[in-house]
């Protein structure tokens, strides 16, 4: 949702929400003796980004045109619900998002863009235990095309390199976005 709008020395803002759900495997690793100070409960052999949680997330992007340069940046803040597990309470931690990047326009139609992106992943908690080697930031280095196909329409294809051991060596993704 636009928040308002760009202004000659003034950037535009749009306020973000969403809803994040608990798909893929559980990340929880649930041992039969329960849970102890000394053991992890999370499968670090899972190359996941599953949460395993319900969560919310809302934050606030900036955005300011220098044509035919965009320039932008925001940030969110994303709270993850407890879940129980075999008898066990997991909480998640909480999560700041973070980006910043530049978009130039190719043409009318199409849009190459440069986005740091990173975030940084509070301690788990299982029965009230805090595991501080949960704790996580991650960073990736995102480059997309966007191509405009109908008039509201736009296809993003882009790939993401990872910065840091905790990130993803590579991501391929592919966007459709609408407006309506």
């Amino acid at each position: 949702m636009r928040a308002w709008g760009e202004r000659p020395s003034w950037p535009g803002a749009v306020v973000t929400a969403g809803l994040v759900t608990p798909t893929g495997p559980s990340p929880f690793l649930v041992s039969p003796l329960g849970v102890s100070a000394q053991q992890v409960p999370v499968d670090i052999t899972q190359l996941v980004s599953a949460r395993g949680a319900w969560a919310l997330r809302g934050g606030m992007q900036f955005f300011k045109t220098l044509d035919p340069i965009v320039l932008f940046g925001g940030v969110s803040y994303e709270y993850a619900f407890p879940v129980e597990q075999s008898g066990i309470n997991f909480r998640p931690g909480w999560r700041i998002n973070y980006n910043a990047g530049v978009s130039f326009a190719l043409s009318e139609r199409s849009t190459l863009g440069f986005t740091f992106i990173g975030n940084y992943t509070a301690a788990l908690q299982a029965n009230r235990i805090n595991y501080r080697t949960t704790a996580s930031e991650a960073a990736i280095l995102r480059l997309s095309l966007v191509q405009r196909v109908l008039p509201n329409m736009w296809v993003e294809p882009s790939l993401g390199m990872g910065l840091v051991s905790e990130s993803p060596n590579f991501q391929i993704g592919l966007g459709l976005r609408y407006r309506f």
